[in-house]
């Protein structure tokens, strides 16, 4: 077709014009690069966007603060303590204990990894796209996935997702390779690299499923090689007949795919082995022996854990009372709705809470709904809707010329079990954030990247009707990224949340006024104050005000903090009344828009003695 390949080549203008013509506007961004240096580029600019969120970044987010806390755990030497029964050990955390042990700061080593991690996905996502699609289509998705705002906003958070988004695009480029030019290495580092995505995000397993689905595929056509598509009619490789009997080649290639997803049981024998310390009784294989017993049994056979703190018994002790004195836990939103006071004292209405009850029954009753609102919401909000509109308008107009069944089916029935998990997520944790999604990545981003050829395509040819602006197209990059710094606003949201500042304004001040670790309670929306004050953070359980201060008054604290704008929750006047007087001391009160932050430190001889 006309106009489908990518043009690398600077056309010549003549030397003695200066004066703007329409071609000097056609080719403006398109430059005589080699695809190398074209990836060079694209992963430089993206690590700069990336290191730049890192550095512009105050806040660390409440999964980045569990993060740290494990990170400190590994750094004591208390893994066993943390990870009990499963020994499921995800890379991530255990990367920052040891940058921590180099002297990295935790906070700043997570979002180095999750930066560097997140931007070293790019390379696997251009080689799979160069491979599988042309390079036109590769240029494409690396822009968008380095100019990607949510994903640039991400990666520069104590999280995860960077590291998992690298290990899931290398292991889906390596299963690519190993289906179409089989090898047991390729298959073997295949396997390696999805038990590291699956360690540190437990979809990453659902790779194997695509890896033998590609398998299959490339088995049952063996001398096809990769179809040229429409956008650009490459090959990337050449026909090559089978040696090999057809029952013969599927066995090799079920051989080596099984040989792979026994990487991760292997790979996690090997863990428990190496960092279990000898006579723990679960070294090796003893602790999956074990776990299989209690599975079938119902009952405990033994532990690993250590003796834990006389303080640590006592605490947990206490919240076992706490949790014992709540109401009754509901199984569903009418037991929920039934279960909230509509009539006050005098047999009068509440009315707010007579319409929360009844949203709640309408809620059980259009759940699904919600649910499917809910998710289509957070696609566009996470994948942002121009990549969404680019990923459907590929899907559409490229599904006869573009699409390859071989190739596209699997990637299409990986992608729908991934929705299916999320979908099933929101059901039961109903929670579903946008960086959930991205596991989509490798289906969205090159569909995308075909969407922005072909829309390229019909705007080109939309010109052409109309001389006058026929110079003035701009390249199909030129689109792409229009569209990605059309929602570069999104790259600073909630960066710089004034209440999540304040908390840590006033955990850097705790921290510097008390010279050993304190015990700080607080509501759960304040937890970045204990971050900040490197502390124990204690959360205030929500009743009664009597049983909250009774609860608050055996444990051993040094300051208590709280937030005038929490509900059911004990308020300060409470804490600083004359009954309370002796024990508690107002400290010092910070704005956080329009509510504030009280805090209270509790007297060195109060905190001494006990209750």
């Amino acid at each position: 077709m006309a106009g489908s390949t990518i043009h690398t080549e600077i056309e010549p203008q003549p030397v003695a014009s200066k004066r703007a013509t329409p071609g000097m506007f056609r080719h403006a961004l398109r430059l005589n690069w080699s695809w190398p240096t074209e990836l060079l580029v694209i992963l430089m600019a993206a690590l700069a966007l990336r290191l730049y969120v890192v550095w512009q970044n105050p806040l660390i987010t409440k999964d980045g603060l569990i993060y740290v806390g494990i990170a400190r755990t590994i750094d004591h030497g208390l893994w066993l303590e943390l990870v009990g029964d499963w020994f499921l050990f995800n890379p991530y955390p255990a990367l920052m204990a040891w940058l921590g042990r180099q002297g990295v700061d935790f906070e700043l080593g997570g979002q180095l990894i999750n930066a560097i991690s997140g931007t070293m996905a790019l390379v696997p996502i251009y080689l799979w796209c160069r491979s599988a699609f042309d390079r036109r289509i590769a240029q494409l998705a690396a822009l968008t996935y380095a100019f990607h705002p949510i994903l640039a906003r991400i990666s520069g958070q104590v999280l995860r997702e960077g590291l998992y988004w690298n290990l899931m695009c290398w292991a889906i480029y390596c299963y690519w390779l190993a289906a179409r030019q089989r090898g047991w290495s390729r298959y073997l580092m295949a396997g390696l690299l999805t038990t590291g995505a699956a360690l540190t995000r437990m979809e990453g397993a659902i790779v194997f499923l695509l890896g033998a689905m590609w398998t299959w595929t490339y088995f049952k056509e063996p001398d096809q090689g990769t179809v040229g598509n429409a956008v650009s009619g490459d090959r990337s490789f050449p026909n090559t007949p089978s040696t090999y009997p057809q029952w013969v080649a599927w066995a090799r290639s079920s051989c080596q795919w099984a040989a792979s997803v026994a990487m991760f049981p292997a790979i996690l024998l090997l863990l428990n082995v190496m960092l279990i310390p000898p006579g723990q009784g679960w070294q090796g294989g003893g602790r999956w022996m074990h776990f299989a017993i209690q599975m079938v049994t119902g009952k405990d056979v033994g532990t690993s854990r250590k003796q834990p703190p006389l303080r640590m018994t006592q605490l947990v002790e206490l919240e076992k009372q706490r949790q014992a004195n709540e109401p009754p836990h509901v199984e569903n939103l009418r037991d929920l709705a039934k279960s909230l006071p509509v009539w006050n004292s005098l047999g009068e209405p509440d009315m707010a809470q007579l319409r929360m009850q009844r949203f709640l029954v309408l809620a059980e009753d259009q759940q699904r709904f919600i649910f499917f609102g809910r998710f289509c919401h957070e696609c566009i909000e996470g994948l942002l809707f121009p990549c969404v509109l680019c990923c459907f308008w590929g899907l559409y107009y490229g599904r006869k010329s573009v699409w390859q069944p071989a190739r596209d089916w699997p990637m299409a029935i990986y992608s729908g079990v991934l929705i299916g998990l999320l979908f099933f997520h929101l059901s039961r944790e109903f929670i579903l954030e946008p960086r959930y999604l991205f596991c989509l990545m490798p289906f969205v981003f090159p569909w995308s990247g075909v969407g922005a050829s072909l829309l390229h395509r019909q705007i080109g040819e939309w010109f052409q009707q109309r001389p006058a602006w026929s110079g003035f197209r701009p390249s199909a990059a030129a689109l792409v990224l229009g569209l990605m710094l059309w929602a570069c606003g999104k790259l600073w949201l909630g960066l710089d949340d004034r209440s999540k500042l304040v908390q840590r304004e006033i955990g850097a001040k705790i921290q510097n006024s008390c010279p050993y670790r304190t015990k700080i309670a607080g509501p759960e929306s304040l937890k970045r104050i204990g971050h900040y004050a490197d502390a124990d953070y204690f959360i205030i359980p929500k009743g009664d005000p009597q049983a909250v201060t009774a609860w608050l008054s055996q444990l051993p604290l040094d300051f208590v903090v709280l937030a005038n704008d929490e509900p059911r929750t004990i308020s300060g006047d409470q804490l600083s009344g004359a009954e309370n007087s002796m024990r508690y001391r107002r400290l010092f009160q910070r704005e956080k828009g329009r509510a504030s932050i009280e805090v209270f430190s509790v007297r060195p001889l109060i905190r001494q003695v006990g209750s």
